[in-house]
């Protein structure tokens, strides 16, 4: 949790001998995330037989692409350029 900045580590000053203590301190990202895990706990997933179904085919089809040396991100990426390219092509063409 230190390495993501959710915690910091502080000293605390005490008047007795030894190694000093160190104190936990959320920072304001951990405190975010708490409030925001809090409200996701309470929030129910809701999912059909057919949802998890696909969401099981998707993952398969992603692990064939990874397999196959592509990036499901790129992919991803560049499919969301085609479909903003033609979104864009059909916005001209009716204004005109």
């Amino acid at each position: 949790m230190h390495e993501e900045k959710l915690i910091e580590f502080q000293t605390v000053k005490r008047p007795s001998r030894g190694r000093p203590k160190k104190g936990i301190v959320c920072t304001a990202l951990g405190f975010d995330f708490l409030e925001t895990y809090r409200k996701l706990k309470m929030t129910p997933l809701r999912a059909r037989k057919a949802d998890l179904e696909r969401a099981a085919k998707d993952a398969l089809y992603t692990q064939r692409l990874v397999e196959n040396g592509r990036s499901p991100f790129e992919l991803f990426m560049e499919l969301n350029s085609i479909v903003r390219n033609i979104r864009d092509s059909s916005e001209a063409h009716q204004t005109v």
